[in-house]
């Protein structure tokens, strides 16, 4: 953006007729913006998620509320999810099901957070769904619950995890997304073009000959 600025300056000082003078003036930071705004959306729409999960108590006690919350990324650029819908359900011993639960949103940005209860002691098989306009990802981890009665312990668990989206790889983005560079050097052409069509024009007069 720097960049243009500078060059829409030195136009400004130019000696370009006033139509060619007016064009550049809003074709160089109109091309810089589309430059850098173009890659970023294409970039946001990563093919991956991270997944930061943290519970407590740890390990969790039958018949008592797990504490759970998920810190959600994209994997491609790190940028904290800004959207979405989070869902935490389990499997566990004997065909144990919770259903699942969807989370609410956290203070900070890509936080969500809520409680789940898990009714028997055993290993439990839990299972996380993120929900987004371009995807669904989820995947699974397993925590030990003890059994009830256990006194409740004031560690916290933690696990990280890789979430696909599962639906982006096949949606087709949009044509003039794809074309974005093809779009910006017709424009670079074009603006050029236009520069040198009134170039001769824009040369200044010899004084010896004006009148």
């Amino acid at each position: 953006m720097a960049n243009g600025a500078i060059i829409a300056l030195m136009i400004s000082k130019s000696h370009f007729p006033s139509p060619v003078l007016h064009l550049a003036r809003w074709f160089i930071p109109l091309l810089a913006l589309l430059l850098l705004a173009l890659p970023r959306s294409l970039s946001a729409h990563g093919a991956g998620l991270q997944a930061d999960i943290r519970y407590r108590p740890a390990p969790p006690v039958a018949g008592q509320p797990v504490t759970v919350e998920v810190t959600l990324s994209y994997a491609n650029d790190k940028e904290a999810l800004q959207a979405g819908s989070v869902f935490i359900g389990a499997i566990g011993p004997e065909n144990g099901v919770v259903q699942a639960v969807e989370l609410t949103r956290g203070a900070a940005v890509g936080e969500w957070t809520g409680q789940v209860t898990l009714p028997s002691e055993g290993l439990w098989t839990m299972q996380i769904r993120v929900e987004l306009p371009g995807g669904t990802g989820q995947d699974r981890y397993n925590i030990q619950v003890a059994p009830a009665g256990t006194p409740m312990s004031n560690e916290t668990g933690h696990f990280a995890l890789e979430l696909d989206l599962t639906a982006a790889a096949t949606t087709p983005e949009p044509l003039w997304l794809r074309s974005w560079p093809l779009i910006a050097g017709v424009l670079i052409v074009v603006g050029l073009v236009l520069v040198f069509l009134f170039l001769p024009a824009a040369q200044p007069k010899d004084p010896e000959h004006s009148t």
